[in-house]
């Protein structure tokens, strides 16, 4: 009952910018051990040890009750944001072109973490 209560709080207020700011900062610090798959230190413990880190700093903000599952909700809702926001600057191969837009703050932020290279923004090569 009391993870239920912590499940709806943390659902029910938006997330503030702090918040954001140290999820994406505690997440491009910890990229390789959040995102890796091999090595030493790349185990399931040590990363939701970290993850129950990141939690933390994000609830000594005050603002709302976060938990592991919500952080990662958000870090992956604001990937792609950023992913499809980012595709759109793309000039159809077509011709014509977009109007160029504004980047958002964390639109830049979050190619660093996903990657000018990464499949999830351009695909598999051969598709």
């Amino acid at each position: 009952m009391e993870e239920e209560d912590m499940n709806e709080s943390s659902q029910c207020h938006s997330w503030s910018k702090k918040e954001i700011d140290i999820l994406l900062e505690l997440v491009i610090e910890n990229k390789n051990l959040l995102e890796g798959k091999h090595g030493p230190s790349v185990t399931e413990a040590n990363k939701r040890k970290k993850w129950q880190e990141i939690v933390s700093a994000i609830n000594a903000c005050g603002v709302a009750l976060r938990t592991v599952d919500t952080c990662k909700k958000k870090l992956r809702d604001l990937k792609k944001n950023a992913r499809d926001y980012l595709n759109s600057f793309k000039v159809p191969k077509t011709g014509g072109g977009k109007e160029k837009k504004k980047l958002w703050y964390y639109d830049v932020v979050l190619d660093h973490i996903i990657g000018r290279d990464s499949p999830f923004l351009h695909g598999i090569a051969g598709n």
